[in-house]
């Protein structure tokens, strides 16, 4: 599971989500999925949201904008693997 936080980029970007659709493609659905809320948790990185990631100039591998958090909703609580219950990349949890 991860958790996507897309809507600051896209505030950013200034950018409406109509021309976000006519320059990427993607669904205008998909978009305000993404942009719509604060973060959305997604059981995988499908190839829309690593394009939207691209077009914003952020990386999915930063765990601000893409974290995972593992099999169910609270696998990043405090546990002998995360005593501090830290934000984990995709990458540092399949190194894990």
């Amino acid at each position: 599971m991860f958790i996507v936080r897309l809507r600051k980029a896209h505030l950013e970007s200034g950018l409406s989500k109509y021309r976000v659709n006519k320059d990427t493609g993607i669904a205008p659905d998909t978009i305000s999925n993404y942009v719509d809320n604060e973060s959305v948790e997604v059981g995988t990185l499908n190839p829309a949201l690593i394009k939207l990631c691209d077009y914003y100039g952020v990386s999915w591998r930063d765990p601000e904008v893409v974290e995972y958090i593992g099999e169910g909703k609270y696998s990043l609580s405090e546990d002998e693997d995360n005593p501090q219950g830290n934000k984990k990349t995709l990458l540092t949890a399949l190194a894990s």
